[in-house]
Formats: structure tokens, sequence, C-alpha cells
């Protein structure tokens, strides 16, 4: 092996890393034991992606990385918090609030500890950091089919076990509180991606603001956090509009945003989603609209946003632009949200001619017989107990505003190159797309195809989905203006059918 020269040495390491699964660094270890240079070749895979998920793998993450050549090596960690166990008896009841505060300083001391090991790393490097959290004794960190079928069986009457509902309004914190001596600044951070969603233990969206506030080097974020929590509405309300009004704290260097704000408007359409605006307006659109005024690229999924997101209530253009919104250099802008508004109303309605009253054809796989058999606090919401669709044609008003907002912050977006704005979540689907290319802009509206599926004529499809929602004629004449700012062309408009 020592004859072998560096060059073929790295063919054949590299064909050894191609033939296993990615993050297999740890059936490429015995390798580095060839010789010393089989061993540093070995270590530029091994130590490229980083898995930590109790104390005892921190502890020895922090012996392991001692050497600079080692440090050299990562490239991404991804930090598993590992939260108190708990016992049998604890599974049946929710957190109190002595667990829920126990687990807010081990979510805060196991991130500052990570911090300390890293922050002396050179300023050249360039690290992603994936942050979830978990105990051991939550059902989603079960690992063997037996356990798993023995907790199934066990949360059958729910109140035995309440699974992942235990910890539903339990959000970890990361104290905002933690000094630079206890957690210092990382450089060598500079994307950061927090998951608080489902599978994983739920974090407090703000805190995502107060980790990123070490990373001053950060140029990427990804969030996926919940928006939703039905059984305490005002819980909820809380947390988003403390994400929102922290927005600001970010590191002026983020450049790329991907928000995965999580809600699920009621299954029955009979009810209405919540308000969650303060005097008319949300905070979230409104913050994350100034927020963004930084990116070169903004990515928002499941997120409930209003027309504010781009640009701001009974603003007048009085010809000072310095008051007005400006993004130098956002390019790429994705926004698809469910089918409701911030203030409590769905974006549609029922199809003309339909009914008023439901009847079996419009209800699908009801859960309420079940649900009588349980006691209200472990319940499914009442709004989410009976799924009935019935909601398929949009309503043109709230649209057209949103398309107007976006086409009057679109004046202010010199580098912009695309933009989709999708209404999801729910049938039907309604996407636009705004897109320059090779000088030319083009603007596309796409409907889902609601109609009989037997329907075989093309055509006769998209004439149905154009007469479900054709935008103002305000909206064509502000996308036009865009258009030739842009590119100093025509504004190109196509009608599709989704995914075509």
């Amino acid at each position: 092996m020592e004859s072998l020269p560096p060059e073929l040495m790295s063919r054949v390491v590299d064909y050894i890393v191609s033939d296993r699964p990615a993050r297999s660094g740890i059936f490429l270890a015995p390798y580095a034991t060839v010789d010393r240079r089989w061993q540093a070749m070995i270590e530029r895979h091994t130590f490229s992606y980083i898995y930590i998920n109790t104390n005892k793998r921190l502890e020895e993450f922090q012996r392991l990385v001692s050497t600079t050549r080692r440090r050299a090596c990562v490239r991404t960690i991804t930090l598993l918090v590992e939260l108190e166990s708990y016992d049998e008896k604890a599974r049946a009841r929710f957190e109190t609030d002595e667990e829920r505060q126990q687990n807010n300083k081990i979510f805060t001391a196991t991130i500052s500890t990570l911090f300390r090991i890293i922050s002396g790393w050179s300023d050249n490097a360039s690290i992603a950091l994936n942050i979830e959290a978990q105990s051991p004794s939550d059902y989603t960190a079960l690992k063997s089919r037996g356990e798993i079928k023995q907790r199934l069986r066990a949360a059958k009457p729910r109140v035995n076990d309440l699974l992942s509902q235990r910890y539903e309004r339990s959000y970890l914190e990361f104290s905002k509180a933690t000094s630079d001596s206890e957690c210092p600044l990382v450089p060598a951070i500079t994307s950061l991606s927090i998951q608080g969603l489902a599978e994983e233990r739920l974090i407090e969206p703000a805190s995502s603001v107060f980790i990123a506030l070490k990373l001053p080097r950060l140029n990427r974020v990804e969030l996926i956090m919940k928006d939703e929590c039905k059984r305490d509405e005002r819980l909820r309300q809380l947390l988003r509009n403390n994400f929102a009004r922290n927005l600001h704290l970010f590191p002026t260097s983020v450049r790329k945003l991907s928000l995965q704000f999580h809600y699920l408007p009621p299954r029955d359409q009979n009810y209405p989603p919540p308000d969650v605006t303060v005097d008319g307006s949300d905070l979230l659109s409104s913050h994350l609209r100034n927020f963004s005024q930084q990116l070169e690229s903004l990515y928002t999924t499941q997120s409930v946003i209003g027309p504010e997101l781009f640009w701001p209530f009974n603003l007048q253009d009085d010809g000072d632009d310095l008051k007005l919104p400006f993004w130098p250099n956002l390019i790429n802008v994705s926004v698809e949200y469910p089918q409701i508004t911030p203030s409590g109303e769905w974006l549609c309605q029922r199809e003309r001619g339909e009914a008023v009253d439901d009847d079996t054809d419009n209800a699908y796989d009801s859960f309420e017989d079940d649900e009588n058999d349980y006691p209200e606090y472990v319940r499914i919401p009442l709004e989410d107990r009976k799924r009935t669709i019935f909601r398929t044609r949009i309503i043109p008003d709230y649209v057209d505003k949103f398309y107007l907002s976006a086409g009057q912050a679109a004046l202010r977006m010199p580098k912009l190159r695309q933009m989709r704005l999708v209404a999801n979540a729910a049938r039907p689907e309604y996407a636009f797309e705004y897109e320059v290319q090779a000088g030319r802009a083009k603007l596309s509206w796409s409907n889902e195809d609601i109609s009989d599926p037997r329907e075989t004529d093309a055509s006769a499809r998209l004439e149905k989905a154009k007469r479900i929602y054709q935008p103002d004629e305000q909206v064509f004449q502000i996308w036009r203006k865009v258009a030739l700012q842009h590119t100093g062309s025509e504004l190109e408009v196509e009608f599709k059918e989704c995914g075509t």
C-alpha cells in the first residue's frame, strides 16, 4: 500500500465511499488503520458528517476533533439533543412545568456545550448544523418493532399512554439570556437547520433566532416548525407573534431562508379557521416582509400568511423611495400557503349551485364515533373529527389582493427571477408563477382540474379552470409593469392545469 501514489490511493478511497450508503462513516473507520496516509484520506469522509445524539457522544466528539486536521474535515453536524427520560407512569399524563423547565435547561446547555467546542475553529470553515431534540422515552425514539407494538398496544386506551400528545404543548426554549462565556459565538457555522415539528420534539420558533444570534457568519437558515395548537389557540398566537417580533434579530449575514411553519386547516370545512391577527394585521407576514429585504431567496411552505407579506397595508407611494420596502438582492421567492387567511377566513367557497346542507357524499373518514369513547382532553379536536370538503371555488377578491401586493413588491425587486405563490393543502390547488428567463418574462396561472375525472378533452378541462378563476385586470396591469421593468419587453401570460 505504501508504494501506491496518492492519486491512486484517493481513487481507491472514493470507490469505497461510493459503494457505501450516505453517512456511513462508521463503516469506513477500519480502513483508517491501514497506514497514516490512508487514515488522512478516510477521515476526510468519516469526519465530514458528525451525528451527536447523547452526552457521551458529545464528549467523544470533543476529544476526536482536538486536531486541526480533523476539524477541517467536518462539513455537517446533526445534534439530537437528548432530553430527560420518563417512566411508564408519566406516559399517561402531560409534561409538568418542572419537566419542561428541566428539558429547557438541557436543551440550552447541550447546544452551548457544542458551541464552546466549535467556537475556536477557523473562520474559513463552513459547517452546516442541524438541531433536533428527543427523549429516549418518547414513542418516536423507539427502534425495534417489538417496542413499537408494545407501546401502541398500551396506548389503545389513550389515557394509558399519550404517546407524542404528552408534550403537544411543550415547546423547548433556548435561553436568550445565555452569556457569551456560557455559549460563545461560532463563526464556523454558516448553515442552520432546526427541526421541531412532528417526529422530533417541538421547539419554540423564537428560540431559532436566539440560537442564530450566536452564529455571526450564518448564511442559510432552514426552520421546520409547528404553528398549530388546536387545544390552546392562545399559546399558538403567543408563539407565532413572539417569533415574528424577533425575526429582525437574525444575523445580517443571512441570505437564504426556508421556513416551514406548519399549520393544517380544519378537516371539517364547516368550521372557521382561527384569527391570528393583531388589530387586523398579521405580525408574522409584516415582520417577515421586513426581514426578507436582506435575503437572496425566500421559501416558505404550509405557512398562514397574508398580503402584507409583500406590501404594507395602506402604504402610499408619495415619491420618496426611501420609505418604501426594497429587496435589492432577492432572486427567488416561493410561498406555499394553506387555503385560509390569518384573519380566519377561507380562501375558497362552495361551488355555485351546490346545496348548502352537507350530505354523506361530502363527508369522509369520520372519527366521531370512535372519539365518543375518550375523555375530551385526549380526543381529536372537534374541527378535525370529520373530513368534509366542499370549498372548491376560489374567492377572487382575496387572491387578487394577494397578487396585487406581490406585484407591487416585485417592482422593488430588481434581481427577481422567479416568484411562486401556491395555495395548497386541499383541493383545488391554485398556483401563480412569474419567471424571467433569457430576457423574457412569463406569468402562469395554474388551476387544479376538479372536473369529472372521466373528462378526457384537455381544452374543456382548461376552459373550466379558467372559469374557476381569472385575475382582475389590475393584476395584469401591475405585472405588465414588472415585466417591462425586468426585461424591457411585454409580459407573456399563460393559463394551464396544475402539474402541466
